[in-house]
């Protein structure tokens, strides 16, 4: 069994760039043997970080 980890990044601002940099963060985790998790890299598939309700929801289900 994979122990997880918790992958913390910046999204808001360069938001397509920075998502490349979390699955980057979550593949170098996976290959050291990790389970990574990234709530930021799913949220924003159903949730619209431009609209503050869904995003402050996608914040507080990621804590």
């Amino acid at each position: 069994m994979r122990k997880k980890v918790f992958i913390c990044s910046p999204f808001r601002g360069d938001m397509e760039g920075n998502a490349r940099k979390a699955a980057g963060y979550c593949r170098a985790a996976c290959e050291r043997g990790f389970l990574p998790v990234a709530p930021h890299l799913l949220f924003p598939q159903f949730l619209n970080e431009g609209i503050e309700a869904e995003r402050q929801a996608g914040l507080a289900m990621g804590l």
